[in-house]
């Protein structure tokens, strides 16, 4: 494989160059999407984290809190923003907060409870994720509990602040179903706004590295790139 500093930063170059084209063909600044490099397919000694700094990348993500805590204690970097963006079970709660700047994958009240209860004193960030794609395989709450949900997670504030929703959409849908869920999920988001006013975040994590174009035509703030960045070879 070929992942030095030079090869990783000419690939986030080039999805930085999609983000910003992308926006501006539909209307949006691509200063408002943030986006998020995914370290999981490396190992924490391997420099792709390194290389990911190089290149300009501190927002970095981990799908599995075991991996998110070994990545934070081999950088060692204060400049990195980590965000836990796989599932997470409540007897694995301890090890993220505190740690990780955002939670991504906060997928029902019982997790958000726990996230408040073990949070420090400074509370902790989290988003709402909700299944869009209808695959039994994936997490979150289903559209239709979200608002409910939402506002009962709502109450857990100062300790757990609610920033905004992710999801993520079928594996192998097409473009025009994937933007029918990236869609939906902007509208729950917009639904909880009107509901919530300021309590609520306005964040729209979605859109990974083989639909982030679409995620950022439907209105995506948070996009979580990994195997663009990475050589699998």
């Amino acid at each position: 494989m070929s992942n030095t500093p030079a090869e990783v930063a000419a690939r986030v170059a080039r999805v930085r160059e999609t983000i910003t084209e992308t926006a501006r063909r539909c209307g949006r600044r691509s200063e408002e999407i943030t986006l998020i490099a995914v370290t999981k397919y490396a190992a924490p000694d391997e420099g792709f984290v390194e290389a990911l700094t190089e290149a300009g990348c501190f927002d970095l993500a981990e799908n599995r809190p075991q991996k998110l805590r070994e990545k934070i204690d081999a950088a060692q970097d204060e400049r990195i923003r980590w965000h836990l963006i796989g599932t997470l079970q409540k007897n694995k709660v301890k090890m993220v907060v505190g740690r990780a700047a955002l939670i991504h994958s906060v997928d029902s009240l019982a997790l958000a409870e726990e996230i408040a209860r073990l949070a420090p004193p400074a509370g902790v960030d989290a988003l709402v994720q909700v299944k869009i794609s209808g695959e039994e395989t994936k997490h979150g709450l289903s559209p239709e509990e979200t608002l409910d949900t939402v506002g009962e997670m709502l109450a857990l504030a100062p300790k757990l602040r609610v920033r905004g929703l992710m999801g993520m959409a079928a594996l192998e849908a097409r473009p025009d179903e994937i933007h029918r869920q990236f869609a939906q999920l902007r509208s729950l988001r917009d639904q909880c706004q009107g509901a919530f006013g300021p309590a609520f975040g306005g964040e729209l994590s979605m859109g990974m590295s083989d639909d982030y174009p679409i995620a950022i035509e439907e209105g995506a703030t948070m996009l979580r790139i990994g195997s663009a960045f990475y050589d699998f070879s």
